[in-house]
């Protein structure tokens, strides 16, 4: 299961004070308690969320839109992140019997969070806000589509703090027993960051098309590697929950950079009939 962790029971919690109750003021023993009790994977998506709001805000800068639409697109695309991340939980409801099992407020602690459904409604979301509030799509998802990557690798760091979203164990160990787990978040995590680089500064058209279909192909490579429970979408395919939203985005953002490349020769066959010859 994506993004989770066990919770210290209370008693844990009051041992782990109890040698500050005396010699440390009571603010900051309600500060540290605080600092204990918040989700590092929540902590860096936040650092992530942030990080991606002023990588699309400058790209912006240099787009078509006019600045009170830049700042519309900013603002929309940073508000989205939060409905996004209650699909994401909502969505492994379905993947985990036994998350259904708990009672309605234990759910959404327990659930944690399936990067796929979270993507997937921030595009439906984004998108949609950006019909209402009538801002052409095209230069704002350029705009947006390399910052998704940057937060979901900051985001993975909140993996690694959590011990979520780990690697099959390996054979036998290496480095001198330190790697016992097939490294699968950190190669996420420098996929990532190759996929933000090629679309921030290499990939002009199409980005959000790219986008998809890089992560996709990563994405779906990587899943044979967890080693945590993946739960359960379609039983009668023999991949992963993640594969197999991975295997259609592949091919639909395929299709479309198809369609697209197809219609950019045919403009072009128009515009240079000599071209024909």
């Amino acid at each position: 299961m994506e993004h989770t962790r066990p919770r210290p029971t209370p008693s844990a919690d009051m041992a782990g004070f109890g040698e500050y109750r005396l010699s440390v003021p009571r603010a900051r023993r309600v500060f540290l308690a605080f600092w204990q009790s918040i989700s590092p994977y929540l902590l860096f998506a936040a650092v992530g969320i942030v990080a991606a709001v002023l990588v699309a805000a400058k790209n912006l800068q240099t787009g078509p839109l006019p600045q009170k639409a830049q700042a519309r697109t900013v603002l929309c695309g940073g508000l989205c992140f939060f409905p996004a991340a209650l699909c994401a939980n909502l969505g492994n409801w379905l993947l985990f019997a036994q998350v259904r099992a708990l009672p309605l407020p234990l759910r959404f602690s327990a659930a944690g969070y399936t990067f796929y459904f979270g993507l997937l409604s921030y595009l439906l979301f984004f998108t949609g806000a950006l019909f209402l509030m009538r801002i052409p799509r095209a230069p704002a998802w350029s705009a947006v589509a390399p910052a998704l990557p940057l937060f979901h690798a900051i985001a993975r760091i909140g993996c690694l703090a959590e011990g979520c979203c780990y690697g099959v164990t390996l054979p036998s160990p290496f480095l001198g027993g330190m790697l016992t787990r097939f490294p699968v978040r950190e190669l996420e995590m420098a996929g990532l960051l190759l996929l933000f680089f090629l679309l921030q500064w290499k990939i002009r058209r199409h980005r959000l098309a790219w986008y998809l279909l890089l992560y996709a192909g990563l994405r779906f490579f990587l899943e044979f590697f967890r080693g945590d429970d993946r739960g359960v979408l379609l039983p009668f395919l023999p991949l992963s929950p993640s594969q197999q939203i991975a295997a259609a985005v592949f091919a639909a953002a395929g299709f479309y950079l198809l369609l697209s490349r197809n219609r950019h020769n045919k403009t072009t066959r128009d515009a240079y009939p000599a071209a024909k010859e």
